[in-house]
């Protein structure tokens, strides 16, 4: 062989051996982090697919990484019907103006379960002219789970405050009735606290004290 062409494949074997140790100190990183690291290219004629995606796809998606590797349209199958229109809108905007790509949402696992997952990923143009995402992936079930019952939770709190308000609001009323009735008897009032200073000018306001005539 020409001892220029020897060079040159010499050069092209050590380029790869090189991207391959690269991407093998990834995947190793890669297995202590949570969810899934990833490529996503989306080529100039639409179509994508992740370029590199780490092995914990498998326990996000159910899905191993070369599944993935030429065509990503599984992914978008099991997307969650009322998340998919919001999902392939947010990466549309992501690849036009190349801006930080960040959603939540649902996909419908073949076993039955539903999961949410939030991604996040930053853009670049491809040097094919599409757009490649270098992004992280992980599982929010349990986090979304404890949003939604504290919001049923606080929506429960609500719900008492308003119900107390609502009692306190029928006590006081309840005891200017009673005064009121007295007042008509010609009798003091039994309630002074809840007295319009307006009306009765000379009683003295101030709350009875627990063992108090009041009591």
């Amino acid at each position: 062989a020409h001892p220029a062409q020897s060079r040159a494949e010499s050069i092209a074997q050590q380029a790869e051996q090189a991207t391959l140790e690269a991407l093998r100190r990834v995947d190793r990183l890669a297995h202590h982090v949570p969810g899934m690291l990833y490529q996503y290219h989306l080529r100039p004629d639409g179509t994508t697919h992740f370029p590199y995606v780490s092995a914990g796809i498998k326990d996000l998606y159910g899905v191993l990484p070369e599944q993935v590797s030429h065509d990503a349209d599984f992914l978008f199958k099991i997307v969650h019907p009322d998340d998919l229109q919001r999902l392939i809108e947010g990466i549309q905007a992501s690849a036009r103006t190349l801006s930080l790509w960040h959603e939540e949402y649902r996909i419908n696992l073949p076993d039955g379960r539903t999961l949410w997952v939030e991604g996040v990923a930053s853009p670049e143009t491809a040097p094919d002219g599409g757009v490649l995402w270098h992004g992280h992936n992980r599982d929010i079930t349990e986090r979304k789970k404890i949003e939604s019952l504290l919001h049923v939770q606080l929506d429960e709190l609500h719900r008492w405050q308003q119900a107390m308000l609502g009692r306190e609001s029928r006590i006081i009323s309840i005891k200017q009735e009673v005064n009121e009735l007295l007042a008509r008897s010609g009798l003091p009032p039994r309630y002074a606290e809840h007295l319009p200073p307006d009306r009765f000018p000379g009683v003295d306001h101030t709350p009875a004290q627990p063992g108090g005539a009041d009591a």
